[in-house]
């Protein structure tokens, strides 16, 4: 899904080069994060188990819990990133009501990826 439109501004959009670490594990969290171009490698304790494609969100746990972040976001290609906190996600809701089903779709993928990891 092409969510540029949602982020016309250059100020709402961040560029990661390769390599260059988006979030790190245990860090304070406070907002998700819109892949825009690009890819970005999810992991914990050095164990790849997303590879995040354009259109994708994640970083969604900061949003819903506010906790610190359970895994490091890498840059794999020049991405474009935008970071959405919940004040931006409230306003991008009311102009495009599909991105809260995006969340909630990104949440379910999770959790079948975490129970899928468990069964073994």
């Amino acid at each position: 899904m092409n969510l540029n439109y949602l982020f016309p501004h250059a100020a709402d959009v961040k560029t990661y080069q390769p390599g260059e670490v988006i979030f790190a594990e245990g860090a304070p969290a406070d907002c998700l994060y819109v892949l825009l171009d690009g890819e970005v490698r999810l992991d914990s304790r050095g164990i790849e188990f997303w590879r995040v494609a354009p259109g994708e969100i994640f970083g969604e746990m900061a949003l819903v819990d506010g906790r610190p972040r359970n895994s490091n976001a890498v840059a794999k290609a020049v991405s474009r990133v935008a970071p959405v906190d919940e004040k931006k996600f409230s306003a991008i809701v009311q102009h495009a009501p599909a991105f809260a089903l995006m969340l909630v779709r990104t949440v379910a993928r999770s959790l079948r990826a975490t129970d899928e990891t468990l069964a073994g």
